[in-house]
């Protein structure tokens, strides 16, 4: 049996981020190549982390909890998550694999 491949796209980048190859247009040109290369494959799923880690479209370094408690999700750094943020990220992933029906036992 052919095993699953569970693809995390790239989250937003802040739009002052300063390095130059790395800018949402880009994010999203990747992330759309991802999901189309991935869409080929019956055992693979892509996650878009992109909207996970927005506000109302926009780069965000607090949103709330699936609680609807308001967390940091982003480091001072604007790019790399925080435990907040990954906890809801993998919120995003259980349901994904529920929807799925993909038991991890």
């Amino acid at each position: 049996k052919a095993k699953k491949v569970i693809w995390l796209g790239a989250p937003i980048a802040p739009d002052d981020y300063k390095h130059r190859q790395v800018n949402n247009t880009n994010i999203q040109m990747i992330n759309n190549l991802y999901r189309q290369v991935l869409a080929k494959y019956d055992n693979a799923i892509f996650i878009d982390t992109y909207p996970v880690y927005s506000w109302q479209g926009k780069w965000t370094a607090v949103m709330p909890d699936s609680q609807g408690v308001w967390q940091r999700v982003r480091t001072r750094d604007g790019i790399h998550i925080t435990d907040a943020g990954g906890k809801i990220l993998t919120d995003v992933i259980i349901r994904v694999l529920q929807k799925h029906q993909i038991d991890l036992q």
